[in-house]
């Protein structure tokens, strides 16, 4: 950062150098590709970027780019609370930026990212991190991004006024095959990822096919686990649909599973933004969801086929109408091809990113010094961060 002692400073386009990026497990395979992708193009606008993550796999994603990784075993615990620490002797020269793609760390780093100087951008990306967030988190310094309108609405209700933030809705590079599915004979595929608990609307999707498995050859594929898979199993056993799905646990490769489907449905409200929907659309695969979604790329006859919940026989007309060819069916792939590529580009989103970055230290340049705080224990001796692990 420009010390605020310069006397050029009022002069300088203060340009970030150094971008600390955190995000956990989770957040990576939701928006891992964003994630990696935006990071590249900041390299590019000659930035230096580290991410820091409990992802394993995250440091395979990045080989052969110019990023940093930093390994930590756990977002939790007394390893979440000794991460100043760890950042401190790890990091030559410290960043300027901090830019927390999900909150799970966000109150360990506050008083070193604050005492050190660096700037803080909360980028919120679930209902989770809305409710992570209270009054005493907005202080100078501190700035926060919502990736869809829907959530600073969320934020402005959690705290009873209007919260400053700004948007930067997710996005990636868009496929290069974008083709749609063929209407060929074949079993037609509906694609569902979430976690399997009591909102996932699952109970309406088994209902659906019940009602279409004797006029439609399809298969479902339910992506992901959670405290009620084994009783959505019993459900489908019990509704005699079981052969029409299949399970996988991982999440991972989203991606693979979204160009091997026709159709991707979301039956429930989805809490926590991703990019499959978007993929999807990207991809010329139909996406049905319930109305009341969060996010506000779910537009009715425009990127997606909405039904009302509760209603799973209008879920099965839904579903009907997106594995079957049709005028209709070939519009709404169009507009929602279109509206993700005006809306959900990374060269757009890197420029209103930076945008973010420079008026966030232009803020922290012009405000009154910080008082003086005791020097942290354990930053006095910076190394290496490539490909590194830490408890």
């Amino acid at each position: 950062m420009v010390a605020r002692s310069d006397p050029n400073a009022k002069t300088q386009r203060p340009r970030p150098r150094h971008v600390l990026m955190i995000a956990e497990r989770a957040t990576i395979q939701r928006l891992g590709r964003m994630l990696w992708q935006v990071s590249v193009a900041l390299t590019g606008e000659g930035t230096r970027v580290t991410i820091v993550t409990d992802d394993p796999q995250a440091l395979n994603a990045l080989e052969d780019t110019p990023i940093e990784c930093i390994l930590v075993k756990r977002f939790a615990g007394w390893s979440i609370w000794r991460l100043p620490i760890v950042l401190s002797r790890r990091l030559q020269p410290l960043p300027d930026v901090i830019h927390f793609w999900d909150l799970r760390a966000w109150r360990s780093l506050f008083e070193w990212a604050l005492t050190n100087d660096m700037v803080m951008l909360g980028h919120v990306h679930s209902l989770r991190d809305v409710h992570r967030l209270s009054p005493r988190d907005l202080r100078p310094g501190t700035h926060i991004a919502v990736g869809c309108r829907g959530l600073h609405e969320r934020l402005n209700q959690r705290f009873g006024r209007d919260v400053a933030c700004d948007v930067l809705a997710p996005v990636f590079l868009m496929p290069d095959d974008d083709r749609a599915p063929s209407d060929g004979d074949h079993t037609r595929g509906v694609l569902w990822m979430g976690r399997m608990d009591d909102r996932c609307g699952l109970n309406q999707l088994i209902q659906a096919v019940a009602q279409l498995q004797d006029r439609l050859d399809l298969h479902v594929a339910l992506v992901g686990s959670g405290p009620r898979q084994h009783v959505y199993y019993q459900r489908m056993k019990a509704m005699n649909v079981l052969p029409r799905f299949s399970m996988v646990d991982s999440v991972r490769h989203w991606d693979r599973a979204i160009r091997g489907a026709d159709a991707l449905v979301v039956p429930g409200v989805q809490e926590e933004l991703t990019l499959a929907p978007l993929f999807a659309m990207a991809t010329g695969r139909i996406v049905t969801a319930v109305r009341g979604q969060v996010a506000d790329w779910f537009i009715d006859n425009e990127t997606v086929w909405s039904f009302d919940s509760g209603r799973s026989d209008a879920l099965a007309q839904r579903l009907m109408a997106s594995l079957e060819p049709g005028e209709q069916r070939d519009a709404l792939r169009a507009s929602a091809k279109a509206y993700v590529q005006r809306r959900h580009t990374v060269s757009a989103f890197v420029l209103r990113l930076l945008a973010v970055y420079e008026r966030m230290l232009i803020e922290a340049r012009a405000a009154p010094p910080a008082p003086p705080a005791a020097e942290e224990a354990g930053t006095s001796r910076p190394g290496s961060t490539t490909g590194s692990e830490t408890s």
